[in-house]
């Protein structure tokens, strides 16, 4: 079952780097070593935005390359992975308190892959 999981998680994150590399950013993103693009998402009151953000499994937090910072409070990825094996992975990062909460969306598809990825972020007020 581990295993299972593991190899879904791997195939997800793959998934997600091939589309942030088939996804021309239309700002540079900010200073940072280690920052990653996730593509474009849909996003409840920002329109269509890329997201960056440092990687691993534990970074909750991202920014629009036009400069919001936004947490993530939780992430469902639905779909086919690059096999054709069915992805279904969801996981809640807790509550955050204060924050304007924006639905994002993407949709990707390559070969057999075919995802739906859906986030609900916290906007966090510029300082």
């Amino acid at each position: 079952m581990k295993r299972t999981i593991a190899r879904a998680v791997s195939s997800v994150c793959t998934v997600v780097l091939l589309a942030a590399a088939a996804s021309p950013a239309s700002a540079a993103a900010p200073p940072g070593n280690g920052l990653v693009e996730f593509g474009t998402f849909n996003c409840e009151g920002l329109g269509d935005v890329d997201l960056v953000g440092p990687r691993g499994p534990k970074a909750a937090s991202v920014f629009t390359t036009a400069g919001e910072h936004l947490n993530l409070l939780s992430l469902e990825i639905s779909g086919t992975d690059f096999d054709g094996n069915p992805v279904d992975f969801s996981k809640t990062y807790g509550k955050k308190s204060g924050l304007t909460t924006l639905m994002c969306t993407q949709h990707f598809e390559e070969g057999l892959a075919n995802l739906d990825v859906t986030s609900v972020v916290g906007l966090v007020p510029p300082e």
